[in-house]
């Protein structure tokens, strides 16, 4: 994540940002999402940035699950 962020590449709270922002958009709009090409490209715009939050994310292994736990 570190080198992501050095190149310059966006930040994870931007990522969320983006998504969070396209999906309001979507929401509250009144056009057909059934082949529309301006939702459809919202709709892979929101999708692509929250794909690449959840990589962060799993990179800093935050939700990792123990194999095994210690009983003393």
């Amino acid at each position: 994540m570190m080198a992501e962020a050095d190149a310059g590449g966006p930040r994870l709270a931007e990522l969320l940002a983006l998504g969070r922002r396209l999906w309001d958009e979507l929401e509250a709009s009144t056009e057909p999402s059934s082949g529309a090409p301006a939702v459809q490209e919202k709709v892979q715009q929101g999708l692509d940035a929250l794909q690449q939050a959840a990589a962060m994310v799993a990179q800093l292994e935050l939700f990792r699950v123990f194999s095994s736990v210690m009983v003393l």
